[in-house]
């Protein structure tokens, strides 16, 4: 149920006869219209958008495509030499957005900080250290400047749930670190 609730959060999902979930490629998505808009108001920049969803991502670059906007998917499918020309495009103009699965976009890549430091969050991981690792492929220190994080949350939505678990995550986090702190002492 969590995760068709999260797939929903997104867009309108549809169903295959084995009841596999999937979007169409015109599917209604308050996010996506969302994502355009923030795209107009940046102009030409250059742009990451981050979602857990491999299936979305493929969709909103398809999409993004057909809207006028160079954009590409990198998924966990993405071959490696694929990775590396997308990155290639990316600091040449070639791509303006990349679309990226979070899990996907992890580690391993650094040169995006040197072209973009604006990163549009359609969703989060329910994995915050995922969640983290994203952000970091911004905010690294050959970064372009400050990192312009946007989140597109969906009111009512599961996206309420995954944030607060993320912020809850970070909280107990930084208790136990202060914690450890307090019980050492200097000899």
């Amino acid at each position: 149920l969590r995760s068709r609730l999260r797939q929903l959060a997104l867009g309108m999902v549809t169903f295959d006869a084995d009841g596999e979930v999937s979007y169409a490629p015109d599917c209604e998505s308050p996010k996506y219209n969302e994502l355009l808009s923030i795209l107009g108001d940046l102009e030409d920049e250059p742009v990451l958008v981050l979602t857990h969803s491999k299936k979305f991502a493929r969709v909103v670059a398809d999409r993004l495509n057909a809207d006028g906007h160079t954009a590409v998917a990198w998924t966990g499918d993405t071959p490696m030499k694929a990775r590396e020309q997308i990155e290639a495009d990316f600091a040449d103009g070639t791509v303006r957005v990349i679309v990226g699965v979070i899990a996907a976009m992890g580690t391993g890549v650094s040169s995006l900080a040197r072209v973009t430091s604006t990163c549009v969050w359609l969703s989060r991981s329910a994995d915050s250290t995922d969640n983290q690792q994203a952000a970091g492929r911004l905010d690294r220190l050959d970064s372009l400047g400050r990192v312009v994080n946007i989140e597109i949350h969906a009111d009512g939505t599961i996206d309420s749930g995954i944030l607060d678990k993320s912020i809850l995550h970070a909280l107990e986090l930084n208790k136990s670190l202060k914690a450890k702190e307090a019980t050492h002492v200097e000899p």
